[in-house]
Formats: C-alpha cells, structure tokens, sequence
C-alpha cells in the first residue's frame, strides 16, 4: 500500500471515532487536507503532496521555500514516521529533522540515554527510534501523540489498555500575542514537563502541524528573527538544570493557528510560562498563570537571576494589531515594556507597562489578580513623581 492508502485507512478508522484531524496535527491540520487532496489526484507519496501548488495557496505563502526553507524536511519526518512500521522508517525520520533543524540552532547535541529506562511507548511499539539526539525524541514525540489518540479511542470504546501511555508529569500555559500579518492573534504557548533526559528542550512539531517558523534573516532592508531560536535559545537557559525533559509548542485560542510565527516578541510570555513550571513548591498541573493576562516583549538573557533580566520594546506597529487580538481573545490585561511606543493606545484592553522579567512575572500570576486595584494606583502614582518637587 501506498503512503496515502496506508494513511487513510488509518485515520478513517472507526475506532478512532473520527478523530483524526486531531491525530494529524491538530485541529487545524493542513496535513489532513493534504492527504485527502493528494488522494483524490491520485498521487501515492507523502512528501510530492507537500510540493503541491493547491497546498502552498492553501498555506498563504508564495512558497514553502520562499517563506520557511526547512518544512519541506519537517514534512519529510513526519511522511517517514507517518508510513514507518520498522525502525529504519523512524531512522529516516530523525535524518529529516536534523535537515530541518534551523542554522541558529547549530549542531544537533547529542543526547545520553538511559537503556534501562522503562518506557510504555517502546513496550507498545515493541521499538524506537534512536533517542540519542534532540531528533529522535520529535520522532519519539509524534509516536507518543499518535499513540495516546489511539489509547482514547480505545478507551471511549469501553476497551481497557493493556498498557497506558502516561501523560505530561506537568504543564504550564500563556498566551502569546502574533502581530498575524496585520490581523492579531492569540495563541496559547505550551510548556510541558516529561521523562527523559535532563534539561532537553524539544519543539513539538506534530502538534503544530505546518506553520511556517522562518529562520533568522537581515537583508539590510528587512531584519527577521527566528521564533523557534529565540525560544530554545531562553528555554535552555532556564531549564538546563531541571530535571526531566521539556517540549513546548503553540495551540489555538479563540483563531486558527497563524499560517507562519516569527520574530522574539513572544520571548516575555515563554520566559514566565518556564519560571511559573519551575516555581518552588508548585503543585503539579495546578496553574500559576492567568490565562486572561498576556505580554508582548523581548528579553535581555543576562548572568543576572532572571526576575532581574531587562525587557525590551517590539515592533511599535505591531502593538494595535496585537491589543485587538487580545480583546477578541478575552484577554483582560496585556504587558508591554514602560518605554514601549506608541504611549497613546487605542482603549481595548487593560494595558501595564513593566521593566524587568520578576515584575512581568509577579503580575501574571493568578494569585495576584486581587492587587489590581492597588498595581494601577501605585502605577498612576509613579507615573506622577517628579524628583525635583515631590517631598522625601
């Protein structure tokens, strides 16, 4: 059977519930659209159904190479996981990713494993791919989203497991606020906590099916950063130390996820979603952090502990798109940095103006949302202090 054949019979199967644009990436799957387009034009292979020119339009960009030059080898992985039953697919798989891994990522770091770990996904599979590098743990990870579709659909059945897959040991969430192509959008931003090496830091890339995340780029005319560098980059720095391993990616709120995610202002909210997962004496899966309250800033990493990690100003154009985004997503407060332009801002939300990574951070938690009144009345205060007349 074909890549396509092999597809569809899996996805469309009852027992699965019709569930499987949520198995191929999400909700939003352009994946899933893919496969039915590259059935009916009789084509048979994964990947020349990611070339596909209705594809691309689909995608809204000119092309995959023009916009994100390494999703055609994100594809690929997914094509060799995907149509994999033997280890050799999975080793093809990893091959795929480290192509797709972005240059400011550098090389691929190698992974130390534990041979003697017991793992439910092997002792399902009855193998794995390789997991001595930060490639084989994606592959490993979209094993372990297929799997745990396929466990709920068993389980809504009225079947029993014979052997569970676990979930997350914890997660924390924040929104993240996209200037969207002029449109604003909120995206939750999910942090998640596993077993596994030490400190690793993986993307999520099946659940976040094709968006395109473009690398970094300046042209002299137009200067670009890189959404999933900027991100590692930060992640690593906080959680290198921790114990277990991490894998984040980004979901829907309220709009469909952006056709492409670039640039560092999502820094801020990827930032406070690590700290809150790593705050002394947190409860497991309990949230520290308001869903209703967003940032949109970089960060200044720094040898300093992170609560005195600076804050920096994004794209000042990009600021009203991303306040209406917050309105239509629900969002009741957004941080920006205190010298963040424009000053004068349209009424949408509740807007706070803040300097250091701690103060972002102290007024995202849940727990502080009862100071409010008394945030905004220190802050009216302080914007009214005038060192040369204000008595001491």
């Amino acid at each position: 059977m074909s890549q396509i054949d092999n597809l569809r019979t899996f996805f469309t199967n009852p027992q699965l519930g019709g569930a499987y644009e949520a198995v191929l990436c999400g909700q939003n799957s352009c994946l899933w659209w893919a496969v039915i387009e590259g059935h009916r034009e009789r084509q048979t292979e994964l990947l020349d159904i990611f070339r596909n020119e209705k594809l691309k339009r689909r995608l809204n960009a000119p092309g995959v190479e023009d916009t994100d030059p390494k999703i055609l080898h994100r594809l690929e992985g997914f094509a060799a996981v995907l149509s994999g039953a033997t280890s050799r697919d999975f080793t093809d798989a990893v091959k795929a990713f480290k192509a797709a891994r972005a240059p400011e990522l550098g090389e691929s770091t190698t992974v130390s494993v534990d041979d003697k770990r017991k793992d439910a996904l092997k002792d399902t599979l009855g193998f794995l791919p390789s997991l001595d590098s930060e490639e084989g743990w994606i592959a490993y990870d979209m094993l372990w989203h297929i799997q745990c579709k396929i466990q709920e659909a068993i389980l809504n059945s009225g079947k029993k497991l014979e052997i569970p897959i676990p979930p997350p040991i914890d997660r924390e969430v924040m929104p993240v606020l996209l200037d969207d192509g002029g449109k604003g959008n909120v995206v939750k931003f999910v942090l998640e906590e596993l077993p596994g090496p030490d400190g690793l830091v993986t993307p999520d890339w099946w659940s976040m099916g094709m968006i395109h995340f473009p690398g970094k780029r300046d042209d002299g005319k137009r200067s670009r950063d890189s959404f999933v560098a900027s991100t590692q980059s930060l992640l690593r720095k906080l959680l290198r130390e921790r114990k277990n391993r991490f894998r984040w990616r980004l979901e829907p709120l309220r709009k469909p996820l952006p056709v492409c995610a670039f640039g560092r202002s999502g820094e801020a909210a990827v930032t406070c979603a690590a700290l809150a997962l790593c705050a002394e004496h947190r409860v497991p899966n309990a949230a520290i952090l308001n869903p209703r309250s967003g940032i949109t800033a970089t960060v200044e990493a720094s040898h300093l502990p992170p609560s005195k990690w600076a804050l920096g100003t994004v794209e000042p154009t990009s600021i009203t798109n991303k306040l209406n985004g917050a309105k239509a997503a629900g969002l009741s407060k957004v941080l920006l940095h205190k010298d963040q332009l424009p000053q004068e801002l349209p009424d949408l939300v509740r807007v706070q103006r803040v300097a250091t990574l701690g103060d972002a951070y102290f007024r995202l938690k849940r727990l502080n949302e009862m100071l409010e009144p008394y945030l905004e009345h220190l802050d009216g205060l302080a914007a009214k202090w005038d060192y040369r007349t204000t008595p001491t």
